[in-house]
């Protein structure tokens, strides 16, 4: 059990935590602490910790399509548990994870584009064109050559993924048996033995998980960090009234942005469904572009490509463009999953009736559509929310920019940054929270 803990807070912890908050907490917090490591590797391990806790999540809904009956079966035949997991459940999860690792692994290399705020040798793409942009003109060329790099690398990969799903044959069909989970099913109810060994485990990862965090205590004790001067402005009322502001700022962003990348999602998803052949086309090119480019790329056009063409926005539309067009692609594919989700039979019924295609979409499809979708929306405002951390890029006051004001004005970086990454982390946790709540109401299942 302390394992599962474990493993659950550290999903919860680098899954809701910002990627730009996680690379500045190991590239500038960890050098205070004794810990310094190459630009280059710091970058490497904030990636993977983010998308190891995504792969943890998308391999347990993989197992999770396995067949409780598939186990019993193994189970009554006398297989043991680790030749159950690694001739049954492993395989069967593994070709139902395929689809959503491909999209992780794309994510991934989305995530990278972090690596232009530390001085990277050489450069990463997304750096090269903040490089370029800073020194000459001709930034809608880097632009557009870059976004068509990281377009071209997640178009070898998606088919790549799409390649090895049908030859592995993964299905889209999930078994859901509500009166006994996977756990159940791979965990019968131990015996005398099972449980003295289970008592014997429990000990031993007690002891690690507590040795572990008596590590991090004596790190932050001996480096200094825990003394008083570091954390005592945190006891100021204007401390927090500062920090407000900021996460005033964070919520307008993120509010404006969802707002416009659901109108925008809405129509790119109409379009590409749409009988015009053309507009199928170009909907779907921008469906592909805003989802396949990293937002900070976008930042970066909008705050150092159009300047250069006298089109000068303020800070806020600098970052709130950005992030919705980043968003518009993601959502335009969870409307187009939604409008997919509602049977067949009910639009040939309405057709039968004679209804015009517009009707058939407003009336009866999307109604339904944005029901299946609604736990996903929400859960997508996490994104929403972590994309508006970049947005000291345009010196725009949100969370993230009030707390570098703090950390010069404090001289406290690592007190600063952990305590904004534990907001950020609530922030989300909360939202995911909310996002199940509806999902468990509606019984739709969260896309993501």
């Amino acid at each position: 059990k302390p394992l599962r803990i474990f493993g659950d807070l550290y999903v919860q912890v680098f899954r809701n935590i910002p990627g730009i908050a996680l690379l500045i907490i190991v590239v500038y917090a960890l050098p205070p602490l004794k810990v310094v490591l190459p630009y280059r590797t710091c970058v490497i391990v904030a990636t993977v910790l983010l998308g190891s806790a995504f792969g943890s999540e998308n391999f347990m809904s993989g197992i999770n399509t396995v067949g409780v009956g598939q186990v019993e079966a193994a189970r009554s035949l006398g297989m043991s548990f680790n030749r159950i997991l690694a001739k049954i459940v492993i395989p069967q999860a593994l070709r139902s994870s395929v689809l959503p690792m491909t999209n992780l692994f794309i994510a991934v290399m989305l995530t990278t584009a972090l690596g232009s705020q530390v001085p990277l040798k050489p450069q990463e793409l997304t750096g090269v064109v903040s490089y370029i942009n800073t020194r000459s003109l001709g930034g809608v060329a880097a632009f557009f050559i870059s976004a068509l790099g990281y377009l071209g690398t997640a178009f070898v990969v998606s088919h790549i993924g799409n390649y090895i799903d049908k030859k592995v044959g993964s299905s889209d069909e999930q078994a859901f048996l509500p009166a006994l989970t996977m756990r159940d099913a791979l965990y019968e109810a131990p015996g005398p033995k099972m449980r003295a060994k289970i008592r014997i485990g429990t000990a031993i990862s007690l002891v690690a998980v507590a040795a572990l965090a008596i590590l991090v205590l004596q790190r932050f004790y001996v480096t200094g960090q825990l003394s008083v001067h570091y954390w005592y402005f945190f006891t100021h009322l204007t401390t927090w009234k500062f920090l407000l502001a900021g996460f005033e700022g964070t919520v307008k962003v993120a509010l404006t942005a969802g707002a416009i990348a659901l109108v925008l999602g809405l129509a790119l998803m109409l379009g590409r469904t749409s009988e015009i052949k053309p507009l199928q086309l170009v909907c779907r090119v921008l469906t592909d572009f805003f989802r396949g480019v990293p937002s900070l790329l976008f930042i970066y056009f909008f705050f150092l490509v159009l300047p250069q063409y006298k089109i000068a926005l303020p800070s806020f539309w600098m970052l709130t463009l950005p992030v919705a067009l980043a968003a518009a692609g993601v959502l335009a594919e969870i409307f187009r999953a939604g409008v997919n989700a509602v049977p067949r039979g009910q639009v040939e019924a309405a057709q039968a009736l004679g209804l015009s295609k517009a009707k058939i979409t407003f009336k009866i499809v999307l109604p339904q559509a944005i029901r299946f979708i609604i736990p996903s929306l929400i859960s997508q405002l996490v994104v929403v929310v972590k994309d508006t951390t970049v947005a000291y890029v345009v010196s725009y006051p949100d969370l993230m920019q009030n707390a570098r004001v703090l950390i010069t004005n404090y001289d406290a970086l690592v007190s600063v940054y952990l305590v904004i990454a534990v907001i950020y982390i609530l922030i989300n946790v909360a939202i995911n929270k909310a996002a199940v709540y509806v999902s468990h109401k509606t019984g739709a299942t969260i896309i993501r």
